[in-house]
């Protein structure tokens, strides 16, 4: 389960994601892992050289991913604050996924979002992210738990996402379970759950019209979404044939399906 900081999309006084118990560990691992070797296969994929705007990422996710060193390989990482570096390919700057003027159209050859559109907010604000990640990039790929997961991915408390917001305080002031730690000061706890809205399958397909979706799961349940666009054209792993609908030979936890 990728944990993305609530500081890359929002502002000031968030709790910082944790993972405190080794089970939730192993497991998170596992679902990386997974995943990892999907983006990295839609990567090599493509000519290069490339460029990729990461939106709410970090250095530390591409390292893991085994993108550190391509010199014809350049990520620029945008958050609402300057994320450090340590790599000559990488770079940061500030900036607001919802709005992104600063770039041009089909700017990047990619444009790419791990966790992150479900803390923009409302249903409007992820669509205005949405509108921008498909205008800047030639290609987009944007991952995002399932709303009808029956584990909140952040916390680990069952169906937390349906809980009425005070319940949802309460809840997670308490227990202490997940990768983020019990939100003990009321006003964060607010603040950061209202910024919290995982999505359905039906709305990425507005969202993100004409996509394809690979389907991470576990134990036979949708745990996320990964919808791409762009890879029609290229080489590899997804070749022209592979349409809209067909399977990835990524692993068998996965399938790409049109969203």
């Amino acid at each position: 389960m990728e944990m993305t900081s609530p500081r890359n999309v929002t502002d000031a006084t968030k709790p910082h994601y944790r993972f405190q118990d080794t089970y939730v560990r192993r497991l998170a691992k596992i679902f990386r892992r997974r995943r990892f070797r999907f983006i990295r296969s839609l990567i090599l994929a493509l000519p290069r050289p490339l460029t990729i705007l990461d939106v709410g990422g970090t250095g530390f996710f591409w390292e893991q991913v085994g993108f550190t060193g391509y010199a014809d390989v350049r990520i620029v990482l945008l958050n609402l604050e300057k994320e450090p570096v340590a790599h000559p390919n990488f770079s940061s700057v500030v900036g607001d996924g919802r709005d992104m003027q600063c770039y041009g159209d089909k700017q990047f050859d990619v444009v790419f979002s791990n966790s992150v559109i479900e803390h923009m907010g409302g249903y409007e604000q992820q669509r205005q992210m949405a509108r921008e990640v498909r205008r800047v990039g030639r290609r987009y790929c944007v991952q995002t738990p399932n709303r009808y997961f029956p584990v909140e991915p952040h916390f680990l408390i069952p169906w937390l996402q349906f809980y009425p917001m005070w319940l949802k305080v309460l809840a997670t002031r308490y227990i202490d379970v997940g990768a983020v730690g019990r939100l003990l000061d009321r006003r964060v706890a607010e603040e950061c759950l209202s910024q919290l809205r995982l999505l359905t399958a039906e709305e990425l397909r507005d969202l993100f019209p004409g996509a394809r979706v690979y389907k991470e799961r576990v134990c036979g349940l949708i745990k996320s979404f990964t919808v791409y666009d762009g890879w029609d054209r290229q080489e590899g792993p997804l070749s022209p044939s592979k349409r809209l609908g067909n399977a990835m030979p990524s692993d068998r936890q996965g399938k790409t399906q049109t969203m």
